[in-house]
C-alpha cells in the first residue's frame, strides 16, 4: 500500500500472516506492499487503554481534525459515539464509520474505537487452537475488519477496546498507553484543522 507508513504495512502483513495461520489461505490474499510516504517514518499502531475519560477526550480531539476517520464494529457502536459527540457535531463533520462505509476511502488518521470487543469471543475461538474452527469462512470477517482498518490509515492508527486481543497487539506490534495525550498520539501530525 503506497498510502500508508511502514508501520501500518508491516502490521497488515504481520495481521496476513496471522490469518494465513489461523484459518488458512484463500488463492486471492492480499499482501501489502513495503512502500511508505516517508521511508525514515515508521509509525506503529498504538492503543489507549479504554475509559470514560479517555473516549470522550479522544473523541473531542478527533473532531477538531477532519482528516480523521473512526472505524466502528457497526451501526450501533457508530450511534452510541454519535450520542456522546452530539448529532450536530456529527453531522458537521461526519467521521464514524463501519467498515463498509470505509472502504475506499482513506484518512491520515484512523481511530478504531472496540472493535476487537465487540467480538471479543470469535476472536479467542479464532486463535485458539482448536483445528475444527480454523478454516470457517465467517472468521475472514473479523480479519478483514482489521484489514480494512489498517489500510485506511495513511500515517498513524489507533485502537481503543473495553476488551483488546493481546495476541493481536502483540502480532501489530500495538503501542499501549494508559492515558490519552494528543502528542504522544501525533495528532500533531496532522497540522491545522482546516479543511
Amino acid at each position: 500500500n503506497y498510502r500508508c507508513q511502514q508501520g501500518i504495512v508491516n502490521a497488515a502483513n504481520n495481521l496476513s500472516n496471522l490469518r494465513r495461520k489461523a484459518i488458512g489461505k484463500k488463492s486471492a490474499e492480499f499482501e501489502e506492499e513495503e512502500n511508505s510516504h516517508d521511508p525514515t517514518v515508521i509509525s506503529f499502531p498504538f492503543r489507549i487503554t479504554y475509559s470514560d475519560s479517555n473516549l470522550k477526550q479522544l473523541l473531542d480531539e478527533i473532531m477538531k481534525y477532519p482528516r480523521v476517520g473512526v472505524l466502528v464494529a457497526d451501526e450501533n457502536e457508530r450511534d452510541k459515539l454519535i450520542s456522546i459527540i452530539g448529532k450536530a457535531v456529527y453531522e458537521e463533520q461526519p467521521c464514524i464509520f463501519t467498515a463498509s462505509e470505509i472502504k475506499g476511502v482513506e484518512y491520515q488518521y484512523v481511530v478504531c474505537i472496540d472493535i476487537f470487543t465487540k467480538y471479543y469471543s470469535e476472536w479467542h475461538e479464532i486463535l485458539a487452537d482448536n483445528v475444527s474452527k480454523k478454516r470457517e469462512t465467517k472468521h475472514r470477517f473479523y480479519f478483514n475488519l482489521i484489514y480494512v482498518a489498517l489500510t485506511r490509515a495513511q500515517l498513524h492508527i489507533c485502537f481503543m477496546d473495553r476488551q483488546p486481543v493481546s495476541k493481536i497487539d502483540n502480532v501489530l506490534r500495538i503501542e499501549s498507553h494508559d492515558d490519552f495525550d494528543p502528542s504522544v498520539f501525533r495528532f500533531t501530525d496532522l497540522g491545522s484543522s482546516l479543511w
